[in-house]
């Protein structure tokens, strides 16, 4: 999903001149709850050892566009949880900041994933789809 935010901020650019330059790193979250197209919802795990993933904007980490959409070259490692990162993850967001920010893209991962004490979280190479068109 990509956000109104996103979205408006592509247009304007587009069709505005509006000059916009995107991020050179792309900070990844991960959510218990749906994020909005708004940039609203998601909870991000409250975990001792959480923190947003950084990952840069090239063509190492992310594919080439393929039919709308870009996927993770790389598996994606967050550190180790040295205790329980709450309910299941459900959703990845992808935000321009390490911490607040602005929600840029939402990923609703293929299944949901607990983080127990002691287990890292994967992204696996290709589950992180950001698409351009739902």
């Amino acid at each position: 999903m990509i956000t109104n935010f996103q979205c408006a901020r592509m247009l304007a650019r587009d069709f505005n001149s509006v000059p916009y330059v995107a991020p050179s790193t792309y900070y990844v979250s991960l959510s218990s709850t749906p994020y909005q197209l708004d940039g609203t919802g998601g909870t991000e795990p409250v975990g001792t050892n959480y923190g947003r993933l950084a990952i840069s904007a090239n063509t190492i980490d992310f594919t080439t566009p393929i039919n709308n959409e870009v996927t993770n070259k790389n598996l994606l490692m967050f550190p180790k949880a040295t205790s329980t990162w709450g309910t299941a993850i459900t959703e990845v967001g992808i935000y321009d900041s390490l911490t607040g920010g602005n929600l840029l893209f939402a990923v609703r991962l293929p299944h949901s994933h607990s983080v127990p004490i002691e287990s890292v979280f994967m992204i696996h190479v290709g589950e992180l789809r950001i698409r351009m068109v739902e």
